[in-house]
Formats: structure tokens, C-alpha cells, sequence
């Protein structure tokens, strides 16, 4: 089509000619590589650090559970304590006894 519009003779042939013996480096992209596996790195890591969040969650869960069902104020009597806590025993009666009364307070 360019030969019917270009005046010079050859001038199209040459340029065809030229354009076919052009090639063009091809782009490699080396450090593609450690990029995916820092990236797999990153992602494996991420899901570890979501699943001991999940698990974390679950224990802190029981943890205030357990806080709660464990709530003492002042309506709880000391035998209920001692069921809670039964290793105070001995320092709450020790504290009665010599008449600290608040002392932990």
C-alpha cells in the first residue's frame, strides 16, 4: 500500500528489508524469582500469623470466661472464695487474724 503512495523507487523494499532484520532484546526479568518466593514467604507467614491469632482469640475467649464465671465482689462470701481460690485460704484467715483489713486493697 506505502508503494503506490511513495514517489521513490525502492525506497519501501529497503525499509522493509531493514525492519525485518531488526530484533529486539528480550526483557528478562531476573530477580522475578526471589520476588515470588519472598512473596510465598510473605504469604506463608501471613497465614501463619492468622492462624495463631485465631488461636490466641479462642484463649483469651476462655480466659474471660473463665474471669467472669471467677467474678468476685461484694456480695461473695468467703467460702465461696475459698472454693475459687483455695490457695488463699490460708492468707485471708492469716490476714482476719491480725486484723488487716485492708491490706490487698
Amino acid at each position: 500500500s506505502y508503494k503506490a503512495k511513495v514517489s521513490t523507487p525502492g525506497i519501501v523494499e529497503k525499509f522493509e528489508a531493514e525492519y525485518k532484520t531488526v530484533s529486539f532484546p528480550k526483557a528478562v526479568a531476573e530477580e522475578l524469582a526471589e520476588i515470588k518466593e519472598q512473596h510465598a514467604a510473605m504469604l506463608s507467614e501471613a497465614e501463619q500469623s492468622v492462624e495463631d491469632s485465631k488461636a490466641r482469640i479462642v484463649a483469651l475467649t476462655d480466659l474471660v470466661a473463665a474471669m467472669e464465671s471467677n467474678q468476685v465482689g461484694y456480695h461473695t462470701t468467703l467460702e465461696q472464695l475459698y472454693e475459687l481460690y483455695p490457695d488463699l485460704e490460708a492468707e485471708i484467715e492469716a490476714e482476719i487474724e491480725a486484723h488487716e483489713w485492708g491490706k490487698d486493697i
